[in-house]
């Protein structure tokens, strides 16, 4: 198999994927691949359960290169964790990145948000989602090299990371150089015009995807 020995879930959409030969999001992450640079790290938001995190480790010629994973579904982060076993040094972190510590909801990318409700696992809906979890911001990551590329893919909270006084110190003191974000479409203005005046440039999109750089 394309990632070796790996753990996946019976019918979810991302196992689906990892099981055919052409793997899950392998022409996206082939494109931004080569935006990996040696000594340096690559922080993946919504790593599920490691599908493109394995793609990017495997696929890069770059040495030296620090991976960190950031999932809130509790019911995943086994599967990552055994997933990026062979991943030298790699972080995971199992929570949901928002503008403040506290709890996250997740529901349908709806932005509503429980804070000060510690010791509350994560509970589901019917759909198996996590209604909320475990909520931290961007400096509670520990980086020892600076961020070439940032995935982020979190099904509508990816607006929480542009938000907050501790975040945008964080994008201030160590912004990636290139950001690939899935974006829903309702927070596209608000996510893009914080990118933008953080002195970022879209190079292009594929479907739901935007990469950006930082101007040079």
């Amino acid at each position: 198999p394309r990632y070796g020995k790996v753990a996946l879930f019976k019918d979810d959409v991302v196992s689906k994927g990892m099981r055919t030969n052409f793997g899950w999001e392998h022409g996206l992450m082939n494109r931004v691949v080569e935006y990996i640079t040696p000594n340096s790290t690559v922080l993946d938001v919504g790593a599920n359960i490691g599908a493109s995190t394995l793609e990017l480790y495997r696929s890069t010629n770059a040495e030296n290169v620090d991976y960190i994973c950031v999932e809130m579904q509790a019911d995943v982060l086994p599967l990552l964790k055994f997933n990026t076993r062979h991943i030298k040094g790699r972080q995971i972190y199992g929570g949901g990145l928002s503008d403040e510590p506290g709890v996250i909801s997740y529901l349908d990318g709806i932005d509503e948000k429980f804070h000060n409700m510690g010791g509350i696992g994560p509970t589901k809906n019917i759909d198996g989602y996590p209604l909320h979890a475990a909520s931290f911001v961007l400096d509670n990551i520990k980086l020892h090299k600076p961020i070439s590329l940032l995935k982020c893919d979190t099904e509508g909270s990816e607006v929480f990371l542009f938000q907050g006084d501790r975040n945008r110190d964080w994008w201030r003191e160590h912004g990636p150089e290139y950001v690939i974000i899935e974006c829903f479409e309702q927070h596209q203005e608000k996510v893009f015009g914080f990118l933008e005046e953080y002195g970022y440039e879209k190079l292009w999109k594929q479907l739901n995807d935007h990469l950006w750089r930082r101007r040079r």
